[in-house]
Order: structure tokens, then sequence, then C-alpha cells
């Protein structure tokens, strides 16, 4: 069994980041006017699945948000970072 079906299918990620912008956008009395999601994972090396399809469910999910967001409502920036499968690099 892959570990993608389990944690990262494109749907589940896409409703995850959904999800978090709702709960940080109404949680704050204070104007929030961006929103900054980092995501670390292979993205060169192996287990590439592991990276590759969430990161780019994530870029699909923020892109849509970001054109169809109201106004008053945050944008949203998603910064990708390659961990290359190795523990050390996402630790670091």
């Amino acid at each position: 069994m892959r570990m993608t079906n389990l944690f990262f299918s494109n749907k589940s990620t896409g409703l995850l980041i959904v999800v978090l912008m709702l709960f940080i956008y109404g949680c704050g009395a204070h104007k929030i006017e961006e929103i900054n999601i980092g995501f670390i994972a292979p993205l060169s090396t192996r287990a590439t699945d592991l990276g590759i399809d969430p990161s780019k469910a994530m870029e699909l999910a923020i892109e849509q948000y970001n054109l169809k967001r109201k106004e008053g409502q945050p944008k949203v920036n998603l910064f990708l970072e390659d961990d290359e499968w190795d523990k050390d690099n996402a630790l670091s």
C-alpha cells in the first residue's frame, strides 16, 4: 500500500489547505493580509510521489483561491522546499 493514498491525496491536500485558510482567517480580530504556507518534501530524488503531487495540488488550490478571493480576504503564498528525502535537510 502506498503512503500517498493514505495521507497525500490531491483532494485531501486541497481540503486541508482550505480548512487551514478558513481557520486562520476566522480566528483573529485583526486583519490578516497574507498567509504564508511552507511545504518541505522530496521533489527531486527518491519518493517524489510524496512531494510532487501534493505540492501541485497545493499550488492549484492556492492559485484558485487567490483568483477568487474577495476583497478583505488574505492572499495566500506557498513556499516549496526540496528535502531530497534526507531527514537532515527536512529538519534544517
